[in-house]
């Protein structure tokens, strides 16, 4: 295993929100988030769980439009 620049060092819950992934104009998809990984330079980025089980940050995705809590 070889070190890593910027560890996760936390994980937190995302209980509420949701990222809207555009599936045609004016129509988002809203997509649950499952967590926050926090990482050591401080930045935080959301995590979702795709149709295929695989981990994504939703925010990498062509058709991410926003993030929001309900």
């Amino acid at each position: 295993m070889t070190p890593t620049t910027n560890p996760v060092v936390a994980a937190l819950p995302a209980d509420g929100w949701s990222a809207g992934i555009r599936v045609e104009e004016g129509v988002d998809y809203n997509l649950p988030l499952v967590g926050w990984l926090v990482y050591a330079d401080g930045t935080v980025r959301p995590i979702c769980i795709d149709h295929h089980g695989q981990q994504k940050d939703p925010t990498t995705l062509p058709n991410f439009s926003r993030l929001w809590s309900a």
